[in-house]
């Protein structure tokens, strides 16, 4: 994607998006600013959620529950794959209500 064109005016259609040729960041990113641009212009002015906190946390849970589920519950196993320190895993999986056996 070219630096001077945003990811939401590259594609004009989710075919676009998901089109062979286009790179899997590309087509994230695009899918992510698709998404944020119709909440933003569904909330018709009225404020809304925190839309970085919303768009990670949506992010980060099921790719929580990705890594948890491939490495078998383990944690320090999944930290390792996801590049973080245990520790900081363990706070995400409180934060997200993993910790409860809720994955």
């Amino acid at each position: 994607m070219d630096n001077n064109e945003s990811a939401s005016t590259q594609f004009k259609s989710v075919e676009e998006i998901l089109a062979p040729g286009v790179s899997v960041n590309d087509a994230f990113s695009a899918l992510v600013v698709r998404r944020v641009e119709s909440y933003v212009r569904d909330l018709e002015g009225v404020k809304g959620l925190p839309i970085y906190e919303m768009i990670v946390t949506a992010a980060e849970r099921p790719l929580l529950r990705w890594a948890m589920d491939k490495c078998g519950n383990n944690q320090k196993a999944a930290a390792q794959l996801l590049g973080i320190n245990r520790n900081t895993l363990r706070k995400k999986l409180r934060m997200h209500g993993f910790l409860n056996g809720d994955f």
